[in-house]
């Protein structure tokens, strides 16, 4: 099992995935617990997909403020392995990916794949968000509360020198 923590508490219960996962193409997922504590920076992206990565577009992490009538402030490209279905852990750069107080981050792609097979898997959750027809234009955008699933999906930030898992 899987859990969010910080260095200090436990954020949320350890993971119980579901048996399906939601299709990544042109949407995006989020995870209202994993609401940023500070501002800093992400140091590292976990996701577990639910099939093997297929074509050759990006997954993307969306910064999205809290406080804002679900927009999206920025986008970061990154490339998840190919082979694997267990969980994955992606490194960003130092400041190249900011987080501020209230702001949350999302997962997902802004485009078609091509094949519709990349999925994330899907966790039991009662804080679980989508948003579909997201593109490269899209800044704002519609959600949908599941109030039973999620997405197996965290992220480290750094904040003052501190290390802080979501």
């Amino acid at each position: 099992m899987f859990s969010f923590q910080d260095t200090d508490h436990p954020v949320s219960e350890p993971l119980e995935y579901e048996t399906f996962g939601h299709p990544l193409d042109n949407s995006l997922y989020y995870n209202y617990i994993q609401l940023s504590h500070g501002d800093g920076y992400v140091n590292s992206i976990s996701l577990r997909l639910f099939n093997e990565w297929k074509g050759n577009a990006s997954l993307y992490i969306f910064i999205i403020p809290s406080y804002s009538d679900n927009t999206i402030s920025y986008r970061y490209a990154i490339n998840p392995l190919r082979n694997t279905t267990e969980w994955q852990t992606i490194k960003i750069p130092s400041y190249a990916l900011t987080v501020s107080l209230g702001y949350l981050l999302a997962i997902g792609m802004q485009e078609s794949s091509g094949s519709g097979i990349n999925q994330i898997y899907a966790v039991k959750s009662s804080t679980g968000i989508s948003a579909m027809n997201i593109n490269e234009n899209t800044t704002v955008f519609m959600t949908i509360s599941d109030h039973t699933t999620g997405v197996a999906f965290s992220y480290t930030a750094i904040y003052n020198s501190r290390r802080i898992f979501y």
